[in-house]
């Protein structure tokens, strides 16, 4: 259902799917995906609401991020059912809202991975002069930005989705573009848009931390610089290949079909599952964000600590006080604050 072949069905056929193996096979694998998605990303959305309130920018975009990733993986449920019926039954108004949905938080997503990145950027390189507005109001901004331009790339999709008749008298939920704007012109479009622009984007980012961070002076600055610089070239290896991993091949897979496969006969079958296969992997990548760019880190993991700690020593600080109320009247309720302080410990320590 990625909207750049834009067929929630199958844009290669699926001859090779009822009544096989992979009728089955292929929904329960995507299934998987959409539950690891869903608990990842709701989890995130809890801990970011409870524990942090939404004051920083980081924590901002987060949380942008989790709700574009909760709402792309929505989409799941809905291939899996195509994949699983000869035809589409759940009319036009549900195709239009699933592929608009579907692509814009595809992009949406893609997005704020890269706004988070050249946030990371401002506050190694340009720590000082972006102080005063890298704040949280404007990060709200920059993100209701990315919805809004997210919102226009995929007008297409919103504009020309449709049920279309397939074989058998069969209907499928895609997208039917003009001449003027084809299927091979809009496959360019996304992946320049989604792909090329966002991951050259990214590596310049953490390639000019790197840099920044060896460029530093001192001994004890060099050190940690060091350190710091191992650190981010580290985690760009793992952004940038998990990126790659999960989007590269769904555009190569692409590409191959519509210039290198004569479409005037059905793809083999082995096509066919690298095709599904392709799908599977672009989602799930919004499935393990929540872990890698966010669980992962030190500093969300610091932020939720820190925000627990100010909990726990609020509810200390109260039962302490009923506490010594309690002996002042001659009634001792220790046992309690004992309580409260082991249960509360124990889950900062889960966290």
């Amino acid at each position: 259902m990625n909207i750049s072949q834009s067929n929630i069905t199958s844009p290669v056929g699926d001859d090779h799917l009822h009544g096989s193996g992979i009728a089955i096979y292929i929904p329960v694998v995507y299934s998987i995906v959409f539950i690891v998605g869903l608990i990842g990303n709701s989890l995130l959305l809890y801990l970011l609401v409870k524990y942090t309130k939404l004051k920083s920018v980081s924590n901002i975009f987060i949380f942008n991020l989790a709700i574009a990733d909760i709402l792309f993986m929505v989409g799941l449920p809905f291939l899996a059912y195509a994949l699983a019926s000869p035809s589409w039954n759940l009319g036009t108004a549900v195709c239009k809202i699933v592929l608009s949905i579907d692509g814009l938080n595809q992009f949406t997503g893609i997005y704020l991975l890269t706004v988070m990145s050249v946030d990371r950027y401002i506050v190694f390189v340009h720590p000082m002069k972006t102080m005063a507005f890298r704040t949280a109001t404007k990060a709200k901004l920059v993100a209701l930005c990315v919805w809004i331009f997210s919102s226009i790339v995929i007008f297409p999709l919103l504009l020309y989705s449709k049920l279309a008749e397939s074989s058998k008298s069969t209907y499928a939920c895609t997208v039917v573009f003009p001449q003027y704007f084809n299927r091979t012109a809009f496959l360019i479009y996304t992946f320049i848009l989604a792909f090329v622009l966002p991951l050259l984007i990214i590596i310049t980012c953490y390639l000019l931390i790197s840099l920044e961070l060896r460029r530093s002076r001192g001994p004890a600055i060099k050190t940690n610089a060091k350190k710091s610089s191992q650190k981010v070239i580290k985690m760009v290896i793992l952004y940038v290949t998990i990126f790659i991993v999960c989007w590269l091949p769904f555009y190569v897979i692409q590409f191959t079909y519509m210039f290198h496969v004569d479409q005037s006969k059905p793809p083999s079958q082995s096509f066919f599952v690298l095709y599904l296969t392709s799908i599977c992997l672009s989602y799930a990548n919004s499935a393990i964000n929540p872990y890698i760019y966010t669980l992962s880190t030190g500093a969300f993991r610091r932020n939720i600590q820190q925000s627990r700690r100010k909990q726990y020593k609020i509810v200390y600080s109260k039962n302490a006080s009923v506490s010594k109320s309690n002996e002042k009247n001659g009634t001792a309720k220790n046992n309690n604050v004992k309580k409260s302080i082991i249960l509360k410990t124990s889950d900062e320590i889960a966290v």
